[in-house]
């Protein structure tokens, strides 16, 4: 796919939820979802160069068409992130039918692994380059290499809820790639917060990749903390820890730690961001990163979450 192809496709998929909340599906079709994403417009310079960044991530669902016994439904979605500087675009899209017999949801097609569907890691001080740099830690690696490489996955998931556990499992092919991608993973709510897990494994490698974390809020303050490991490979293990303080309804500040090891090399991040929420949805962010083995990194964005 070209790069004009790319953003042309993206473009489209944009338009998705003006047009599923225009259209009318009837009495029979409920939309308790609805769309869901966001974008963001980032600018990022070192001491030396500076980049843009344009993308969003954004989902459509839709549930209820009744079939007798079974509940039919769709998704929809596109990961795209658009290098405007050095022309590294990155972009995967999904779409699935979803399918409820009574015992949890079956997405067939092209749907999202489990993975992505429960692990809400936060991106690193809101700065996309910079979170690149843990992003091989923290798997699911599936949705990861779609994007990365520009190739369509294939498969199905399974996703249901007992009380406050959401569990699922998933299976996918990617285009071009050899092996197949097999998920499983569950997320257990509290409160204000929740705890995620996923394990995965690549049918044709040896080894396994688990990310692991907690979030949440109490009060004036929320955190984050994910553990991940993967040696599918390559033997890597990281941690991500943040804590961000909301000062008023509309002004959060937060701080970010991230490492990163492997056999041979130890990676320190750490980072500071603010950003500031209008009703409307749109947001404006500003962040200063650093690590021991890397250079100080300024970003400032502004987007629309939805």
């Amino acid at each position: 796919m070209t790069r004009t192809t790319g953003f042309a496709a993206f473009a489209a998929i944009t338009l998705l939820p003006s047009i599923a909340l225009a259209q009318d599906y009837g009495n029979d079709f409920d939309r308790p979802g609805g769309p869901t994403g966001g974008f963001e417009l980032e600018y990022i310079g070192t001491e030396n160069k500076t980049r843009s960044y344009f993308g969003g991530d954004i989902n459509l669902m839709q549930r209820g068409l009744s079939a007798g016994a079974v509940t039919l439904g769709f998704d929809l979605g596109v990961d795209a992130t658009f290098d405007l500087s050095k022309g590294d675009d990155r972009y995967a899209f999904f779409g699935a039918i979803v399918v409820d017999p009574g015992f949890g949801e079956i997405a067939v097609g092209a749907p999202r692994s489990i993975g992505s569907v429960l692990i809400d890691r936060p991106t690193f001080a809101g700065n996309q380059a910079r979170d690149r740099d843990l992003e091989a830690v923290f798997p699911p690696m599936s949705d990861s290499l779609a994007k990365s490489r520009q190739v369509q996955s294939f498969g199905a998931r399974y996703e249901s809820t007992s009380g406050a556990v959401r569990y699922g499992a998933s299976l996918q092919k990617l285009d071009g790639l050899d092996g197949m991608f097999l998920q499983a993973g569950a997320e257990y709510s509290f409160g204000q917060g929740a705890v995620e897990g996923v394990l995965e494994k690549r049918t044709n490698t040896d080894g396994l990749n688990l990310p692991v974390g907690v979030s949440g809020s109490a009060q004036q303050v929320d955190y984050a903390l994910y553990l991940g490991h993967q040696d599918g490979a390559t033997d890597t293990t990281g941690v991500q820890a943040g804590v961000g303080y909301a000062v008023s309804d509309s002004l959060r500040v937060g701080g970010d730690f991230g490492l990163r090891q492997t056999p041979t090399d130890e990676s320190i991040y750490y980072g500071a961001s603010a950003a500031y929420s209008f009703d409307s949805g749109v947001f404006a962010q500003i962040g200063v990163s650093d690590g021991n083995d890397t250079r100080v990194m300024w970003d400032a964005s502004i987007g629309f979450d939805f």
